[in-house]
Protein backbone atom coordinates (compact mmCIF):
# COMPACT_ATOMS: atom_id res chain seq x y z
CA UNK A 1 0.00 0.00 0.00
CA UNK A 2 0.96 3.52 -0.61
CA UNK A 3 3.29 4.46 2.55
CA UNK A 4 4.47 0.71 2.81
CA UNK A 5 7.94 0.43 3.71
CA UNK A 6 7.87 -2.53 1.37
CA UNK A 7 6.17 -1.98 -1.31
CA UNK A 8 8.01 -1.37 -4.47
CA UNK A 9 11.37 -0.72 -2.58
CA UNK A 10 13.31 -0.77 0.25
CA UNK A 11 12.93 1.39 2.74
CA UNK A 12 16.00 2.95 1.92
CA UNK A 13 14.95 3.78 -2.02
CA UNK A 14 17.34 0.56 -3.56
CA UNK A 15 15.20 -0.94 -5.84
CA UNK A 16 13.83 -4.30 -4.97
CA UNK A 17 16.09 -7.11 -5.33
CA UNK A 18 15.82 -9.77 -7.67
CA UNK A 19 16.34 -13.57 -6.37
CA UNK A 20 15.30 -14.41 -2.76
CA UNK A 21 18.90 -14.81 -1.14
CA UNK A 22 18.84 -10.77 -1.71
CA UNK A 23 16.01 -9.82 0.79
CA UNK A 24 17.59 -8.62 4.38
CA UNK A 25 16.07 -10.04 7.33
CA UNK A 26 14.66 -6.63 8.50
CA UNK A 27 12.80 -6.49 4.69
CA UNK A 28 11.42 -9.65 5.89
CA UNK A 29 10.04 -8.42 8.94
CA UNK A 30 8.44 -5.26 7.42
CA UNK A 31 6.58 -7.37 4.78
CA UNK A 32 5.38 -10.09 7.52
CA UNK A 33 4.19 -6.92 9.50
CA UNK A 34 2.39 -5.52 6.62
CA UNK A 35 0.94 -9.10 5.88
CA UNK A 36 -0.66 -9.13 9.32
CA UNK A 37 -1.84 -5.73 9.08
CA UNK A 38 -3.15 -6.64 5.55
CA UNK A 39 -5.73 -9.64 6.91
CA UNK A 40 -6.26 -8.23 10.21
CA UNK A 41 -10.29 -7.64 10.45
CA UNK A 42 -10.36 -6.23 13.55
CA UNK A 43 -8.06 -3.60 15.80
CA UNK A 44 -7.18 -2.93 19.22
CA UNK A 45 -8.22 0.27 21.15
CA UNK A 46 -5.79 2.02 19.61
CA UNK A 47 -6.09 1.21 15.89
CA UNK A 48 -2.96 -1.55 15.86
CA UNK A 49 -4.40 -4.38 13.81
CA UNK A 50 -5.12 -7.94 15.27
CA UNK A 51 -5.75 -11.32 13.07
CA UNK A 52 -8.95 -13.05 14.81
CA UNK A 53 -9.20 -17.21 13.66
CA UNK A 54 -10.82 -16.75 10.22
CA UNK A 55 -8.60 -13.93 9.36
CA UNK A 56 -5.62 -16.11 10.62
CA UNK A 57 -7.04 -19.06 8.27
CA UNK A 58 -7.38 -16.94 5.27
CA UNK A 59 -3.81 -15.61 5.66
CA UNK A 60 -2.14 -19.41 6.24
CA UNK A 61 -4.39 -20.32 3.05
CA UNK A 62 -3.04 -18.00 1.21
CA UNK A 63 0.44 -17.68 2.19
CA UNK A 64 1.19 -21.68 2.42
CA UNK A 65 2.78 -23.55 -0.60
CA UNK A 66 1.95 -27.17 0.67
CA UNK A 67 -0.13 -29.10 2.47
CA UNK A 68 -2.59 -26.43 3.31
CA UNK A 69 -5.29 -28.85 5.10
CA UNK A 70 -2.11 -29.64 7.89
CA UNK A 71 -0.91 -25.89 8.41
CA UNK A 72 -4.60 -24.96 8.34
CA UNK A 73 -5.67 -28.04 11.37
CA UNK A 74 -2.17 -26.51 13.50
CA UNK A 75 -3.17 -23.09 12.76
CA UNK A 76 -6.74 -23.79 14.62
CA UNK A 77 -5.46 -25.23 16.99
CA UNK A 78 -2.26 -22.83 17.61
CA UNK A 79 -4.61 -19.97 17.38
CA UNK A 80 -6.64 -20.77 20.41
CA UNK A 81 -3.08 -21.41 22.96
CA UNK A 82 -1.69 -17.66 21.31
CA UNK A 83 -5.40 -16.24 21.95
CA UNK A 84 -5.38 -17.68 25.32
CA UNK A 85 -1.50 -16.69 26.13
CA UNK A 86 -2.25 -13.09 24.87
CA UNK A 87 -5.22 -12.60 27.04
CA UNK A 88 -3.20 -14.05 30.34
CA UNK A 89 -0.47 -11.83 29.65
CA UNK A 90 -2.30 -8.89 27.80
CA UNK A 91 -0.63 -6.59 30.55
CA UNK A 92 2.60 -7.65 28.27
CA UNK A 93 1.08 -6.33 24.93
CA UNK A 94 -0.14 -3.40 26.29
CA UNK A 95 -3.79 -4.22 25.88
CA UNK A 96 -6.65 -5.00 28.05
CA UNK A 97 -8.02 -8.58 28.34
CA UNK A 98 -11.22 -7.65 26.13
CA UNK A 99 -8.93 -6.17 23.00
CA UNK A 100 -6.84 -9.21 23.77
CA UNK A 101 -9.93 -11.81 23.12
CA UNK A 102 -10.36 -9.76 19.81
CA UNK A 103 -7.19 -11.41 18.07
CA UNK A 104 -3.68 -11.88 17.47
CA UNK A 105 -1.39 -8.80 17.93
CA UNK A 106 2.03 -9.08 15.14
CA UNK A 107 4.29 -10.56 18.62
CA UNK A 108 1.44 -13.34 18.97
CA UNK A 109 1.16 -14.17 15.61
CA UNK A 110 4.63 -14.23 14.98
CA UNK A 111 5.06 -16.70 17.63
CA UNK A 112 2.02 -18.42 16.07
CA UNK A 113 3.47 -18.41 12.25
CA UNK A 114 6.96 -19.77 13.74
CA UNK A 115 5.01 -22.68 15.90
CA UNK A 116 3.37 -23.67 12.80
CA UNK A 117 6.18 -23.30 10.11
CA UNK A 118 9.79 -23.33 11.32
CA UNK A 119 11.56 -20.03 11.12
CA UNK A 120 13.22 -20.71 8.13
CA UNK A 121 9.99 -22.04 6.17
CA UNK A 122 8.31 -19.29 7.41
CA UNK A 123 11.25 -16.70 6.37
CA UNK A 124 11.41 -18.45 2.56
CA UNK A 125 8.14 -18.47 2.02
CA UNK A 126 7.82 -14.69 2.94
CA UNK A 127 10.77 -13.88 0.48
CA UNK A 128 9.01 -15.49 -2.18
CA UNK A 129 5.62 -13.87 -1.82
CA UNK A 130 7.79 -10.62 -1.46
CA UNK A 131 9.23 -11.34 -4.88
CA UNK A 132 6.10 -12.67 -6.47
CA UNK A 133 3.77 -9.39 -5.07
CA UNK A 134 7.29 -6.86 -5.72
CA UNK A 135 6.86 -6.38 -1.63
CA UNK A 136 3.28 -5.25 -1.46
CA UNK A 137 1.52 -7.20 1.04
CA UNK A 138 -1.80 -5.55 0.54
CA UNK A 139 -1.30 -6.80 -3.34
CA UNK A 140 -0.95 -10.37 -1.90
CA UNK A 141 -3.77 -9.95 0.05
CA UNK A 142 -6.13 -7.96 -2.71
CA UNK A 143 -5.57 -10.67 -5.69
CA UNK A 144 -6.36 -13.44 -3.58
CA UNK A 145 -9.28 -11.93 -1.85
CA UNK A 146 -10.66 -9.94 -4.64
CA UNK A 147 -13.59 -8.62 -2.86
CA UNK A 148 -12.14 -7.72 -0.16
CA UNK A 149 -12.78 -10.87 2.31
Amino acid sequence: PPGSKTAGRFPHGAPLPLTIDDIEEAVVDDFLMDLHSAYATTADNLGNPLLNNPACRRFFMDFTMEKKSKVLAQADICYVEEIERQTDLHYRYDMTKGEAKRGLCMKAFNVMLYNILPRGVARKTAREHFLTYTGNAQAMHDELHPTGA
